[in-house]
């Protein structure tokens, strides 16, 4: 049966059929979100995220073009969040991290900063071409 078939069943109250869509859903997500999610656990909480949104709204959300294209589309909906979600989060820390090497109390470390020195002296010494 298609998806299609099994969402109209268990619209109409099929607990059989329900089940059956939910873990052929949940199979086909999953092998989505793991092509946008290369992190299995943020994938798995992903699937889970649309799971539950189709699960609370699939018996009474009105469908152009059909049940699973608009399954697959909050799927793709929550994908495209969480990575927006991921990207700003990485964007803080970057921000953050360069605070903290820039501001007020970042002192490098003396002892690192002559020893690259050193090593960009011998580096010079032994080819004046790269250094």
């Amino acid at each position: 049966m298609t998806l299609d078939e099994l969402q109209k069943l268990a619209r109409a109250g099929d607990g059989k059929a329900e089940k059956e869509l939910f873990q052929q859903l949940s199979v086909r997500f999953y092998i989505i979100a793991r092509r946008y999610i290369w992190d299995i656990k943020e994938a798995d909480e992903a699937v889970q995220d649309a799971l539950a949104a189709v699960l609370d709204r699939h018996k009474s959300a009105h469908y152009t073009s059909g049940f699973s294209a608009w399954s697959y589309g909050v799927l793709k909906n929550i994908i495209f969040d969480h990575n927006a979600e991921l990207k700003r989060q990485r964007e803080r820390f970057v921000e953050t991290d360069e605070k903290n090497r820039t501001g007020k109390g970042y002192e490098p470390d003396p002892l690192l900063e002559s020893r690259l020195l050193k090593c960009f002296h011998k580096l010079n010494e032994k080819n004046n071409m790269y250094a």
